[in-house]
């Protein structure tokens, strides 16, 4: 019986001949997103001899806003004691919900006004204003016990809830001949403009925006509104091992070195081991670093961790002293030390130094905010080497991270909190312009993102319905210019 339901053999009718198949409620008003989950009840009115129906919801696709949450079925059918074929199939991509029953066997249908079914749909976002939000029956269909349709009309929903749109953008310039020439000097300091109105609802919405600049070689240049671009950041900042304390199962890091001799610059005092795993357990204890301070626009891009260390035989393929943090994230694989006969400052092998580097693998590292950094602590493994005759050691003399600044600041994506009716203008982009970003830029496109859950799990990001294309920039110096 499903499969003649859902085979689409039937007409689907839609005439207005007494009855009719509505949802209730027929709005959902959610402006103030105070609704998480709501319930749509599929309802039959004025019906003679319903044996059997189908019938298709759909809402708002790709699980932008909506989804699907649970379909329950109605008591119409059921009613009198009577047994039914219910089923339903859900397509989240596409927004529907195919749903389909009948009474068995060779039984009455029911008469009158009644629940067919319903359908729970989950709030995921905000409304993505590219998408339609009418809640529709398609495809309805009804049929008596002699298997032929029963005409009906059909009444659907629709659901409401915040949005906002990008209300302006705009770019100029500030430099040393000011900025009313045709073309931007590379010294020159460019600042983006945006501003975004809070269109429809009530609740808060969080909201960002993103300049995309293409320059005529295919180069993309890519800055958020609030961000400052700071073509020399600060330089590089070298935090030496500082502190030292047990830590797990200290073992037999050859017990006459002091293992505190990996404190501090570099000064020929080594800590050694000669065996490793799994003949002994050489482990160091953690090691904590120098604190940093940040300054109000330093953001931290990379922290790499760095081993002045010796093989005085210089077979380095023999050794292998791996390093794991300890805090702030417990036993996390940092790569492994080595050295050659000469002491020499190297950087953990057998990862990539950029995507494995401390600051990727511990990603509460990056940014403006230094706790994790200066909660940051290691210790030593010697997890293998192969003496020679003389019982060369692996050796350690000093342990630092070099931490990186960007060129951003802030490094992520700034948020900004929009209220119920505002027009917000942004913090803009200040963009000091330097020689490596010359060129024609024939694409300026801005482009807004808004979201209400960010940054609980689930969450997505809006993009609005309006993007603006700005005049293009013209820096000369390199690249093809206007008219080439």
């Amino acid at each position: 019986m499903l499969a003649l339901l859902f085979g689409g053999m039937l007409p689907t009718l839609s005439f207005g001949q007494g009855t009719i198949v509505y949802i209730d409620p027929p709005a959902v008003h959610n402006e103030d997103m105070s609704i998480d989950i709501f319930s749509l009840d599929i309802n039959v009115e004025d019906v003679t001899d319903l044996y059997g129906f189908a019938f298709t919801l759909d809402f708002a696709p790709f699980g932008r806003s909506l989804s699907f949450s649970a379909c329950a079925e109605g008591n119409f059918l059921t009613q009198g004691g009577y047994e039914t074929d219910f089923d339903y199939v859900v397509d989240n991509f596409e927004g529907k919900v195919k749903v389909g029953n009948a009474r068995l066997g060779q039984v009455p249908g029911a008469s009158g006004d009644g629940l067919l079914a319903t359908i729970n749909l989950k709030v995921t976002e905000a409304v993505d204003t590219a998408l339609d939000y009418s809640m529709d029956l398609e495809d309805v269909e009804l049929y008596d016990d002699n298997g032929d349709p029963i005409p009906c009309s059909v009444g659907g929903s629709h659901y409401y809830g915040p949005y906002l749109d990008l209300t302006s953008a705009s770019w100029s310039v500030t430099g040393k001949w000011g900025g009313d020439r045709p073309y931007i000097h590379w010294k020159d300091t460019l600042t983006f403009e945006s501003s975004v109105t809070h269109t429809y609802g009530t609740a808060p919405l969080q909201v960002k925006v993103k300049f995309d600049l293409t320059r005529a070689d295919g180069f993309v240049n890519t800055v958020w509104a609030g961000q400052t671009v700071n073509p020399f950041p600060r330089a590089p900042q070298l935090l030496y091992a500082d502190g030292w304390y047990d830590y797990w199962e200290t073992g037999d890091w050859i017990p006459t070195t002091d293992r505190t001799q990996v404190l501090n610059a570099p000064d020929g005092q080594y800590t050694e081991a000669t065996e490793g795993y799994p003949d002994h357990y050489g482990i160091t204890g953690a090691y904590t670093f120098e604190d940093i301070v940040l300054g109000p626009e330093d953001a931290i891009d990379r922290v790499y961790l760095e081993g002045y260390c010796q093989y005085p035989m210089g077979a380095t393929g023999d050794m292998d002293i791996d390093v794991y943090s300890v805090t702030p994230v417990v036993f996390t694989w940092l790569g492994s030390l080595y050295g050659g006969s000469t002491p020499a400052w190297v950087e953990p092998r057998w990862i990539d130094p950029e995507t494995e580097c401390v600051s990727c693998v511990i990603p509460q590292l990056r940014g403006g905010d230094p706790t994790a950094l200066n909660d940051f602590s290691v210790f030593l493994f010697a997890y293998y080497t192969t003496p020679d005759l003389f019982g060369t050691p692996m050796r350690c003399d000093c342990l630092r991270l070099r931490v990186e600044f960007a060129t951003k600041f802030p490094m992520d994506d700034p948020i900004f909190i929009i209220e119920e009716g505002e027009t917000l203008d942004l913090d803009p982009v200040t963009w000091v312009l330097t020689k490596d970003i010359r060129g024609y830029y024939p694409s300026v496109h801005v482009t807004c993102f808004y979201s209400y859950f960010y940054p609980a799990v689930g969450y997505q990001w809006i993009k609005a319905e309006t993007e603006i294309d700005l005049p293009v920039i013209w820096i000369p110096g390199q690249g093809p210019g206007p008219g080439d």
